[in-house]
C-alpha cells in the first residue's frame, strides 16, 4: 500500500508523485516485457546426452559422437595428445588419448569442437580415476593394463584382480601377455568380432603374442573397476585363465596342461 499524502501535500505535489509512481511502473512493465523478448529470441544450443561405455576405444568413441552429431567423423581420432599434456600432465608419455577418454554419461552441446569434448572426457578422468593410483605409481602403465583387463575380463566378483596378477606373474617370468584383446585391437581399433590362429602372428607392437612386456600403450579406455584391479593385483597359484563362453566367469590354471583342458572343455 502506498502512503496517504491528501492530507498533508498540495495538489502540484500529489500531481508529481502519481507521475513518478506512473513512470515507475511504466519502466518496469518494459524492462519485464524486454527480458521475455530477450528469452524467446535468445539462440538456442541443443544438446544431447551421450553413455560412452567402459571399454570403448577412441575409434568406437569417435563414430558414437559423429553419430550423435556432437563431433564430425574422424575429428576426435585427429586430435594430438601433445595438445592436452599441459592441462593434463599424467597424459605424458602416452601415445594418444586412448585409455584416457573416460568412460562416463555426458550432456555434450551438437556440434562441439572436438578439443572441448576431449578436454571433458579427460577432466573426467582427472576427477573419478586419477584419484585410484598412488602417488608413486606411474598412470600410462596402470592404465595400459587395466585397458587390457577391462577387453579381456567381465567384472564378475574378484576375476579382474586375479587376472592382473596373473599378467604382473608373467611380466615378472619374462612370459608373453597372449592377451586376445590386444590382438583384436592390433587387427582393428573399431573391433574385430574374434581373433583366430592366424591373427597371433600379426606383426604389431600392440600384439602380446609376439611382443613381449606391455603394449605401448592403452587398448580402450577402461573403466573405474579395471584401474582399480590393475592397481591392486591378487597374487593367487594361477598363470593361466580363460573366459567361460556363456556366464563370462574367469576359468583359472595353474599349468598349462591343466589350462589346455580347460580350453578342450570350456571352448571347444
Amino acid at each position: 500500500m502506498f502512503p496517504n499524502f491528501s492530507g498533508s501535500a498540495p495538489p502540484r505535489v500529489l500531481s508529481v508523485l502519481a507521475l513518478a509512481l506512473t513512470a515507475g511502473f511504466c519502466v518496469l512493465a518494459a524492462l519485464a516485457f524486454y527480458r521475455a523478448y530477450r528469452e524467446r529470441s535468445a539462440p538456442q544450443y541443443p544438446t544431447v546426452r551421450v553413455t560412452v561405455p567402459e571399454g570403448y576405444t577412441v575409434s568406437r568413441i569417435d563414430a558414437l559422437l559423429a553419430r550423435e552429431g556432437v563431433v564430425s567423423s574422424g575429428s576426435l581420432l585427429a586430435l594430438p595428445v601433445s595438445a592436452f599434456i599441459p592441462t593434463h600432465p599424467f597424459l605424458a608419455g602416452a601415445p594418444s588419448l586412448e585409455g584416457f577418454l573416460f568412460p562416463d554419461t555426458y550432456e555434450f552441446f551438437l556440434g562441439s569442437a572436438p578439443s572441448v569434448v576431449a578436454s571433458a572426457m579427460l577432466d573426467t578422468f582427472s576427477r573419478k580415476a586419477l584419484p585410484l593410483f598412488p602417488d608413486s605409481s606411474p598412470v600410462l602403465r596402470g592404465v595400459t593394463l587395466a585397458s587390457i583387463i577391462e577387453r579381456e575380463v567381465p567384472p564378475h566378483g574378484v576375476d579382474r584382480s586375479i587376472v592382473a596378477g596373473i599378467f604382473e606373474k608373467r611380466l615378472r617370468l619374462g612370459m608373453p601377455l597372449q592377451a586376445d584383446a590386444t590382438v583384436c585391437y592390433a587387427k582393428d581399433p573399431l573391433g574385430c568380432g574374434g581373433v583366430s590362429a592366424s591373427d597371433l602372428v600379426i606383426e604389431s607392437p600392440y600384439n602380446t603374442y609376439r611382443v613381449l612386456g606391455l603394449p605401448p600403450g592403452p587398448i580402450a579406455n577402461p573403466g573405474v573397476s579395471a584401474i582399480a584391479a590393475a592397481l591392486a593385483p591378487d597374487a593367487s597359484p594361477y598363470l593361466y585363465y580363460i573366459s567361460h563362453p556363456e556366464t563370462g566367469r574367469s576359468i583359472f590354471a595353474r599349468s598349462l596342461d591343466e589350462h589346455t583342458q580347460n580350453v578342450a572343455h570350456y571352448l571347444k
